[in-house]
């Protein structure tokens, strides 16, 4: 048996015939940029989350980057950033000429550390963005307990965690603002580049549309300087028509990590936690182990896929050295980057499918002990 990592085909029966219909209308309307498809996803995800606001761009980087923009983060500023994560979320607050302040997670979770970002507020800390990283939140309530009194603004970075929630609120809606992205192998994915913002304060989202836009109030009037982050109408149109699915194919990743739970236990692998007051979508299912290399080389001699996510912690990227983080500085994280391997997870994979990776990974630690 061979099982891929993610197969992004699986489902597309059930959507195929939409597409089919909305990308003819497209072109034959010739409305290909911020038409009525943008338009009517960001109406459409803004009553899924249950926000006032929601502004399409081109991609989840575009959507940090236009998240700290509108609040005015600027060079002389930092911003507190957990290390595990992909790296468009540090390099946002570069963008924006502020420094990113590396921060641990916990250990349990892999999410950003409240502890650990209180230690490492200062007098120039202007955000925190809390990554819900893998498919599960943040502790919000805990991160909101140590910004709002100091005026620091809350962002949430949830690009992985498309319909996940936190005490019965999707994520998306917590904080001062939130960015998501379409990429095609996330829980909600576009056929190509394209994000999303999300805000209850209308003014933010005001400030993000002009600037998405090269700045302009209108057609040749550019009251600041912006730049090209708007959405196509293909994608709005693939998204549009996926998102009906989302709730059901959510579910079915949540069925097949609960197969995982329970043929996994036991064995010398620590199994992913689904945090306190969440509801994990599971964008990835990461295990942990010491034998990380040996356990991945194993399934792919059985042709089952696997990936990391992520193997070096930001602090220690090179594009990052000059702010002077060593080895041994964010030990949770450094830990967890040598050791965390994400199994195939998506919806429509079979419990066949998982059983044997399952299976696999069981023959794994009897045989190579």
């Amino acid at each position: 048996m061979e099982v891929p990592f993610i197969d992004l085909k699986r489902k597309f029966y059930q959507f195929k015939s939409e597409v089919d219909k909305k990308y003819q209308e497209i072109i034959n309307q010739t409305a290909f940029i911020s038409g009525r498809n943008v338009h009517e996803l960001e109406i459409a995800w803004a009553d899924y989350l249950e926000v006032k606001q929601a502004v399409a761009v081109n991609s989840g980087t575009s959507a940090v980057y236009l998240a700290l923009r509108s609040l005015e983060v600027k060079s002389g500023d930092e911003v507190i950033v957990p290390t595990n994560t992909f790296v468009a979320t540090a390099e946002a607050v570069s963008m924006v000429g502020a420094k990113p302040v590396f921060v641990d997670i916990e250990p349990d979770t892999y999410l950003i550390d409240p502890k650990k970002v209180n230690a490492a507020v200062s007098g120039k800390t202007r955000a925190v963005i809390a990554v819900q990283l893998y498919g599960q939140s943040a502790n919000i309530a805990e991160l909101k307990n140590i910004c709002q009194p100091k005026s620091i603004y809350l962002i949430e970075d949830a690009c992985q965690a498309h319909g996940a929630e936190y005490k019965g609120e999707k994520v998306g809606g917590l904080a001062d603002l939130a960015a998501f992205s379409f990429y095609p192998s996330k829980n909600l994915g576009g056929f190509g580049e394209s994000g999303m913002v999300t805000t209850q304060n209308d003014k933010l989202a005001e400030m993000i549309r002009i600037i998405r836009d090269h700045g302009a109030v209108q057609k040749y009037y550019h009251q600041m300087i912006g730049g090209n982050f708007r959405m196509s109408e293909f994608q709005a149109a693939t998204l549009n028509a996926k998102l009906p699915y989302l709730d059901e194919w959510n579910n079915l990743r949540r069925e097949a990590a609960g197969w995982y739970q329970q043929s996994l236990k036991g064995l010398d692998l620590v199994l992913p936690v689904e945090a306190r007051d969440c509801r994990h979508v599971y964008y990835v299912y990461v295990v942990k182990t010491s034998r990380r290399e040996a356990l991945q080389a194993y399934l792919a001699d059985h042709h089952i896929g696997t990936g990391i996510h992520y193997p070096v912690p930001l602090h220690l990227q090179q594009c990052y050295q000059a702010l002077g983080y060593k080895t041994g500085d964010l030990p949770f994280a450094e830990e967890a980057a040598g050791q965390i391997l994400s199994l195939p997870i998506f919806p429509g994979i079979s419990r066949e499918e998982v059983d044997y990776v399952c299976q696999t990974v069981n023959n794994f630690f009897k045989t190579k002990s």
